[in-house]
């Protein structure tokens, strides 16, 4: 997710919540500045679609190619997320540049982690498969 200035009122946010195949993990994003993993996400370009955006967001973000999913909710107050699904493999951000990190993690890993948003929370609580 490349650092922009301020957004104008014509840029829109979106934001990803990608599980693997076996909805078994989330892919996560360390942002540095706030100190908090999030979802993937991010400012559309001028004239970019959302559903368009938030694919591009994803493939910045940890190097991945998400589709867009059916049958699971975002559970978020987020007006722009979607539910995305991506296989489970090496991410490779393209923004080293900037303190950053990208993990698939598990539910358990998400409900333990201090500085998880809570809407990623909510969400692995909800829709991910509990490994035992």
């Amino acid at each position: 997710m490349q650092a922009h200035n301020p957004p104008q009122a014509e840029y829109i946010m979106v934001t990803a919540y990608v599980v693997n195949e076996d909805r078994t993990k989330l892919l996560m994003c360390y942002h540095a500045q706030l100190d908090k993993w999030l979802p993937a996400g991010g400012w559309a370009a001028e004239h970019e679609a959302p559903h368009e955006t938030v694919l591009r967001q994803v493939t910045e973000a940890a190097g991945v190619r998400a589709k867009h999913i059916d049958g699971l909710a975002p559970l978020t107050d987020a007006p722009l997320s979607f539910v995305l699904e991506a296989s489970e493999t090496e991410l490779s951000p393209y923004e080293l540049e900037e303190e950053y990190d990208a993990q698939w993690l598990t539910r358990d890993e998400i409900l333990r982690c201090a500085g998880i948003y809570d809407g990623a929370r909510r969400f692995a609580q909800v829709h991910l498969v509990h490994l035992v």
